[in-house]
């Protein structure tokens, strides 16, 4: 029976059991919808460490570069601090 034969058929039931089908048809699709976004959004959650957010991946990125900011600015620091102590003893 070709896909024409069967709407024909349909078509010749009473509206109630037509709307049946179009309910039928329409939960069948809601359900796929549903389970296409469930299994995507669960991928996009195992790619995000975990439902880590981006924030706060961005944050510890700032975190990291300003503590290495912080080490190098206390090196420098240190280093002009052991040169004046130098010149002080020339003197």
């Amino acid at each position: 029976m070709g896909i024409g034969k069967k709407i024909a058929k349909i078509r010749k039931k009473p509206e109630h059991i037509r709307e049946r089908y179009v309910w039928f048809w329409v939960l069948f699709c809601m359900v796929f919808i549903f389970g296409i976004w469930f299994f995507s959004v669960s991928e996009v959650l195992k790619k995000s460490d975990f439902g880590k957010s981006s924030q706060d991946q961005d944050s510890d990125v700032s975190k990291n570069s300003l503590s290495s900011i912080n080490s190098a600015i206390e090196s420098s620091v240190q280093n002009s601090e052991s040169k004046e102590s130098i010149e002080n003893l020339k003197k």
